[in-house]
């Protein structure tokens, strides 16, 4: 089993890869967007505010434990990852210029926690499984 540790460092990777991802798909759409809110760009900046919520979170929250008891973010042949690379559980809160509310966090931190375990409890299988 995975320690709070690592499960926190893990956690922190995935969401600073997500981020950057989605601030790299900003960029390019830049150049064909110049009017309105890049919304690829909030979603980046959202993504980093459910990462903070994450750190500011004590190691003994259910949510560390939980996700270190089923195992969800390790594969004996990739090592510790985040189940479905980059692309799953996306978040999404609107536009943080407006302000996202400490519950909406907590909310979206939480539930993308819950889909991570459900996924390595009950595994979706790849298309050239099915």
């Amino acid at each position: 089993m995975a320690s709070v540790a690592q499960i926190r460092q893990i956690v922190r990777d995935h969401f600073t890869e997500k981020a950057n991802w989605r601030r790299h798909k900003a960029m390019e759409l830049e150049a064909r967007q110049r009017h309105g809110v890049d919304k690829n760009l909030c979603h980046a900046e959202s993504i980093e505010a459910v990462a903070a919520f994450a750190e500011s979170l004590p190691d003994s929250d259910p949510a560390w434990a939980e996700l270190a008891a089923c195992d969800a973010l390790t594969d004996e042949f990739e090592g510790l990852r985040i189940p479905g690379g980059v692309h799953q559980s996306t978040i999404h809160l609107g536009d943080p210029l407006t302000g996202i509310s400490p519950a909406k966090l907590e909310a979206a931190f939480r539930g993308w926690a819950e889909c991570v375990i459900l996924e390595a409890r009950n595994p979706t299988p790849r298309l050239d499984e099915v």
